[in-house]
């Protein structure tokens, strides 16, 4: 087992359930230039559903021994919005336009709600731009993606029903609901969403979809976006199982072939370690059997986790760092930053 505790940054920040993340600005020059802009919302603790929203400033300098310096040194403002949340929030940008979304669920009638975040303004702090909420609701937190080739907005979430069915909609990026679908695959968590290539450098951006099935096993498949649907024959289920929402990311742009996936969860051990494990998406679709070879880390993670990267593989061999968000186990539930891995 790896332990973070050398190379992470403990906000004093409380929150019930894991911190959504998304990385808005990334610059790659070598690794004297890595740096990146990364925002964070969380619901607060037991006695706020408010939403908080911090932007991260943060540059890794030197030699990886250095990382730990470069976590010391994040700069952050934050925003207490108006806007309240009974679960985790997520996060998305648009690649294009570096424009940053939010879904949350209300904690009025468990309306979605989907926004815009603008700013900052010349105090640091950012605001909402959003329509009025959705009428379909959820039993968790949503997930939210960018995907580039339509510029569209993908969420999904464990529907408010019996069944806690996961929908899917498709939504315009004036944060409007176009489409919808409930599927038939279930979660009592958070979904998770990623927009990338199935392959390596192959055919066209796929969104990829993860989740806690309510027996608690992770599973991954890709999405049909013309029927909103899961793709069945993409469909793995795996032997880890996990009491929280997974984590996805990609450390790589999707017009780049040399990147790896990557899915992160908190384990069912009874003190719930952070694990990640990286390229599952290579068995997508195929008769390979459905394997994960996570790392394991010392961490423990209250609700699950999310993951960054700063920078991007532009070949096998540009570096870049993954980071690992989580809110902590203890007194205070504390949001933790610490370096996960490194490209």
């Amino acid at each position: 087992m790896r332990n973070m505790v050398a190379k992470k940054v403990l906000f004093e920040e409380s929150s019930i359930a894991r911190p959504a993340s998304a990385v808005v600005r990334s610059h790659v020059a070598g690794r004297e230039g890595l740096d990146g802009i990364i925002y964070v919302a969380w619901r607060g603790n037991e006695n706020s559903a408010n939403i908080s929203v911090a932007i991260l400033r943060m540059q890794f300098v030197g030699d990886p021994n250095s990382d730990a310096q470069a976590l010391a040194n994040l700069r952050r403002t934050k925003t207490i919005l108006d806007d309240a949340s009974i679960a985790a929030p997520a996060l998305a940008v648009s690649d294009r336009e570096q424009r940053v979304f939010m879904a949350w669920t209300g904690i009025n009638n468990y309306w979605l709600n989907f926004a815009e975040i603008v700013g900052p303004d010349s105090e640091s702090h950012v605001k909402l731009l959003k329509p009025p909420p959705s009428a379909n609701t959820s039993f968790t937190g949503p997930a939210l993606v960018w995907h580039g080739p339509r510029d569209l907005l993908y969420a999904a979430w464990a529907g408010d029903d019996d069944l806690h069915s996961i929908n899917i909609a498709e939504i315009d990026l004036n944060c409007n609901m176009m489409r919808l679908n409930k599927t038939r695959e279930r979660t009592h968590q958070s979904p998770a969403l990623l927009s990338s290539f199935s392959g390596r450098g192959q055919g066209d951006p796929r969104v990829i979809l993860a989740w806690t099935g309510t027996d608690q096993h992770l599973n991954t498949a890709f999405i049909n976006l013309d029927e909103l649907d899961v793709e069945q024959n993409s469909k793995l289920t795996y032997d880890q199982l996990s009491d929280g929402p997974p984590a996805l990311v990609s450390d790589g742009p999707p017009e780049v072939g040399y990147y790896r996936h990557y899915i992160g969860w908190s384990g069912v051990d009874g003190i719930e370690q952070i694990n990640i494990a990286n390229n599952f998406h290579y068995n997508l679709g195929s008769p390979q059997a459905p394997v994960l070879y996570p790392e394991t880390f010392t961490e423990s993670a209250q609700g699950g986790l999310s993951l960054v990267v700063i920078g991007a593989r532009t070949d096998e061999r540009d570096t870049n760092v993954q980071l690992a968000i989580w809110t902590g186990i203890g007194e205070n539930n504390f949001i933790n930053v610490g370096l996960a891995g490194e490209g």
